[in-house]
């Protein structure tokens, strides 16, 4: 599986653009251009869409992976909170809050007990379920992203 990185040089080759060009077609600084290309940064959503429609491609070229629904290296289907909210497009906190109110179908979240700060939850999401109810694709494992399976 290749990371966003990967697959944004492979597209920029296959359209013959550089760099400078494609940061000016897709109305993003070149700084953030390069942090993509590098691997270090993953853009959201929206930027994503802006880039695969700048290099010709359709708007959800980037979002579509292979589903692994396979075992996660922690031995179990559990799909974290950040790369969750990563993949959707929102804030963590707004799916901790969806998930301790039972607003997503694809997980829970568990009172554990009391915190200096208030009530401490635990949180599960389930890969497949996420990927059902959303019809957004997890990462493989090993595919490199920096918001792979934690």
């Amino acid at each position: 599986m290749k990371t966003f990185a990967q697959q944004l040089r492979n597209a920029m080759n296959e359209a013959h653009l550089n760099q400078t060009t494609l940061a000016a077609m897709a109305d993003i600084s070149n700084g953030a251009l390069s942090g993509y290309l590098s691997g270090k940064m993953i853009p959201p959503q929206k930027k994503q869409q802006q880039i695969a429609l700048a290099l010709g491609k359709p708007s959800d070229f980037f979002l579509i992976r292979e589903v692994d629904t396979g075992i996660a290296e922690d031995g179990g289907f559990k799909l974290s909170v950040k790369t969750a909210a990563s993949l959707m497009g929102i804030n963590e906190s707004t799916l901790r809050i969806g998930l301790q109110n039972g607003v997503f179908p694809f997980g829970y979240a568990i009172k554990t007990g009391r915190g200096t700060k208030g009530i401490r939850y635990t949180y599960w999401i389930s890969r497949i379920r996420f990927t059902q109810e959303t019809g957004i694709p997890v990462p493989m494992k090993g595919e490199g992203q920096p918001n792979a399976f934690i």
